[in-house]
């Protein structure tokens, strides 16, 4: 009865309020409201098309289809849209989305009691039933408290800038089949950004309104990113793309009165080089490499070596091993091989380099432990991911090696949830991070702040990236309207600030970066180490603390792509 009685509303309500009398006159709001509803009318009958055909298809309801089936189809075929006549109200638009509404609980009800369409289901079916979804609930209105804010007449006063907002866009590789998902927690991280300063009265007086894109590890996605925000966008914010294989797009693009000033671009990272050497790209995790660059020859680099300094003073003296080298990308080599020869510089013997791909089996991760087995290697670093890390101490164990002879190591890309569910195979790897733990809340602001709007346990470190990228352009818009007013920000005025911004620390949460060369790398980092299934701080020892010694960078000029030999 249930079915039946939804079934004769939705057919009911289809044809209310289409025969209401002409309004004589129609404003440019009433036009406006005349393209939701058309938009709205089409949704209506194309989603009650698609019922009529389920009645039909699985004898149910049939009776509220027009015209009845015949052979298992509607008989009349499928709605056809009528045309409005009566005044256009936004009252209007509300019942449309509330029969839409409703329409999309049916269609899941059919979907899942009969398994058809099931993956259209949000959440999917659980017993034949669409399965309950947590409620959306609604940002609050935007107010500006700010005393500061009130009775001022702000303006536009470029692309991206109205009188009550700021849009800032993100764009991240998130929908390839090569990485699913692979950096959606960067476009969380800027969105959880803008939301918590939304809440505290906005930034310049505006609300920011956040834009998004996927690049989709791909390098046609990457430039329309840049177009979008070229087009609607102050700047982007957490850039998390590998194939930004041309910027000139984002660096020509015209702001609102014609000059190629280019689009501040506060990115995560920046792995290409026509993206690290990008006038107007400032990146949280720095280059650490000479630019201008052509791609071919010498280039100066500098490598953050002050993790394996601290192994070899305070834990083995003596480290040799396998450095496992992210192979997937020409340009993750490029930036790999300056950090392996640096360690060489201070005295770690490599006694392997092969490359590593994402696909590579735990399988095939037994000829890297061969070679440690006949070099005798006490030294093991992946320049890979967690699941390089996984596979690597997995199939150790696997093969019998005795792994508490040899220093396990990553970077921050070990730093995850899912590299602790790993177990007790992963137990002593050392994982070193230029920030402050994500379980050191208590020691720093800014981090407590991230971890409260993330609403996510444990994020992945480009979501802290992406989120420092925020507070970055943060503090770049606020010095802005310091010296100029409220209404003096520009994309010029902003590249114009930054560049000159020589420490920036995220609020004590990072170590500070310089972003008036793009050579000069992070000094800072901690080190942590997996025991009992946690990371636990061993260096520097007090919370809240990071080893900032300018010794922890090495800088080498060589060819880098001549120094690969895989």
């Amino acid at each position: 009865m249930k079915f039946r009685l939804v079934g004769v509303l939705l057919l009911a309500a289809l044809f209310v309020g289409v025969v209401a009398p002409a309004s004589s006159v129609a404003s440019a709001q009433s036009s406006a409201i005349l393209e939701e509803i058309a938009v709205r009318d089409k949704l209506v009958v194309a989603q009650e098309s698609l019922l009529n055909t389920y009645r039909c298809l699985y004898d149910i309801d049939t009776h509220a289809v027009s015209g009845g089936c015949v052979h298992g189809n509607p008989a009349e075929g499928p709605v056809a849209p009528g045309e409005f006549h009566g005044v256009p109200t936004a009252e209007e638009v509300v019942v449309r989305d509330k029969l839409i509404a409703a329409q999309e609980l049916l269609l899941n009800a059919y979907r899942c009691r009969f398994g058809i369409d099931a993956q259209l289901v949000p959440g999917g079916c659980v017993d034949g039933k669409p399965a309950d979804v947590p409620e959306v609930v609604e940002e609050p209105p935007f107010v500006f408290d700010d005393e500061k804010c009130r009775g001022l007449r702000l303006v536009s006063t470029d692309i991206g800038i109205t009188d009550d907002t700021i849009t800032v866009l993100v764009m991240a590789d998130v929908g390839s089949p090569l990485s699913p998902g692979r950096f959606q927690g960067s476009i969380d991280a800027v969105k959880a950004w803008a939301g918590k300063l939304n809440s505290e009265g906005g930034l310049a007086c505006r609300r920011i309104e956040v834009l998004e894109h996927d690049s989709q590890l791909n390098p046609t996605e990457t430039t329309n990113g840049f177009l979008a925000a070229c087009e609607n966008a102050l700047a982007l914010v957490g850039t998390t793309a590998l194939f930004v294989l041309d910027s000139t797009d984002l660096q020509t693009c015209p702001d609102a009165r014609g000059n190629e000033v280019g689009v501040p671009d506060f990115a995560f990272t920046a792995t290409e080089p026509p993206h690290q050497c990008s006038k107007i790209t400032f990146a949280i995790s720095r280059p650490s490499v000479g630019c201008p660059y052509s791609g071919h020859g010498p280039r100066t680099a500098q490598s953050q070596v002050g993790p394996v300094w601290w192994i070899l003073k305070n834990v083995q003296p003596d480290l040799h091993g396998v450095y496992l080298i992210p192979g997937d990308l020409p340009s993750t080599i490029m930036s790999t091989m300056p950090q392996i020869r640096s360690f060489q510089e201070i005295g770690v013997v490599i006694d392997a380099e092969p490359w590593v791909s994402g696909f590579t089996t735990q399988a095939e991760y037994g000829a890297f432990l061969q070679t440690m087995r006949e070099a005798n290697s006490n030294f093991a670093y992946t320049g890979s991911d967690d699941q390089s890390m996984i596979k690597w101490r997995s199939e150790a164990d696997a093969l019998g090696l005795n792994s508490d002879n040899v220093i396990w190591m990553c970077s921050q890309a070990c730093y995850t949830s899912a590299f602790l569910e790993a177990g007790a195979e992963i137990e002593g790897t050392y994982v070193w991070l230029p920030f402050l733990p994500f379980e050191e809340a208590a020691q720093n602001q800014e981090l407590a702040d991230f971890m409260a709007a993330i609403d996510d346990p444990f994020p992945p470190a480009w979501a802290a990236g992406s989120w420092a990228a925020g507070v970055l352009f943060e503090q770049i818009v606020n010095d802005v309207v310091a010296e100029g007013g409220l209404n003096a920000l520009t994309r010029q005025a902003v590249l114009d600030r930054v560049r000159s911004l020589n420490s920036f620390d995220v609020n004590g949460w990072w170590g500070p970066a310089d972003f008036t060369s793009t050579e000069k790398a992070r000094p800072c980092f901690v080190m942590l180490q997996v025991q009992d299934r946690a990371f636990k701080r061993v260096y520097p020892e007090a919370k809240g603390t990071l080893d900032c010694n300018p010794n922890n960078l090495v800088a080498l000029t060589r060819d880098w792509a001549q120094e690969f030999k895989g």
